[in-house]
């Protein structure tokens, strides 16, 4: 009977470890994935930050919620929330890799019904 138990306990304890391990896992990995984890979602972060108009719309400091990323070697994109203490929007970034770092084609901000494109100068844009 103690032998028994002891098997019990042991493939309890097996199983305790191996579901909240496993769950661990899975909340790290979806953690991860939120960061800026390429150099376009952190291109596209900066900017927002460092754009007038959306501090005043968003507020300060932004960070960005979890959102699709990709990244390969010579290309990397980002689609998903941002936000700061006074709102939230969409970020959409995509870039690419040139000789001379990176070049991006889209670089934008949807919130509140307008989109700020920060590839525009901030003069340009209403």
């Amino acid at each position: 009977m103690a032998r028994a138990t002891k098997t019990f306990l042991m493939g309890l304890g097996l199983l305790f470890f191996s579901v909240f391990g496993g769950v661990g896992g899975v909340l790290l990995f979806a953690f991860s994935r939120g960061a800026p984890d390429n150099v376009v979602a952190a291109e596209a972060l900066v900017r927002a930050q460092n754009d007038a108009a959306l501090v005043a719309l968003l507020g300060s400091p932004m960070k960005l919620g979890f959102g699709g990323t990709s990244s390969a070697s010579r290309a990397a994109s980002y689609d998903g929330p941002i936000e700061g203490p006074n709102g939230r929007g969409t970020l959409r970034a995509v870039g690419f890799k040139v000789d001379r770092g990176w070049e991006y084609v889209v670089l934008e901000v949807e919130s509140g019904g307008r989109t700020f494109d920060l590839l525009a100068p901030a003069e340009t844009r209403p």
